[in-house]
């Protein structure tokens, strides 16, 4: 009878860790709290804000065109840096693995897509920063 006992308690015990029965099924639940009959509960909810909607321009546009452009170059340079470190990790057989990793990401772990923004000019459009001393009138 004992042995059926624990053969029982480790089935159940295997069960609520693979999941297939909740713990909460073992537990005795509390009755939820009685809300108050006059009063409805009531909770009012904000609508998120819609971020304002971005209009694609010549600089999006040009960050396409830059992708596309640089797509074969980022390949090559990734397969490169793949078929080098794997030939530094052999060749070294296993001890330089630091730097097969350094080599493989050199190449590969970059960002491979522009944005709009990251062509995109910050501050005062010019050669000229307009916020200097030349144009305030101060000398």
């Amino acid at each position: 009878m004992n042995d059926r006992r624990r053969v029982l308690a480790g089935a159940l015990v295997a069960l609520v860790f693979l999941g297939m029965l909740p713990p909460s099924t073992l537990a005795q639940q509390s009755a939820p709290p009685a809300l108050p009959a006059a009063q409805p509960a009531v909770i009012e909810v904000m609508p998120p804000e819609q971020p304002a909607a971005h209009h694609a321009d010549i600089y999006d546009v040009g960050a396409g065109v830059v992708t596309a452009a640089r797509m074969p170059f980022n390949v090559a340079l990734c397969g490169l840096g793949a078929v080098t470190g794997s030939v530094l990790f052999v060749l070294t057989f296993g001890t330089a693995y630091r730097a097969t990793t350094r080599v493989f990401e050199e190449g590969c772990a970059q960002r491979w897509i522009v944005r709009g923004d990251d062509l995109r000019p910050r501050g005062a459009p010019g050669v000229l920063d307009r916020s200097s001393d030349m144009y305030s009138g101060r000398r």
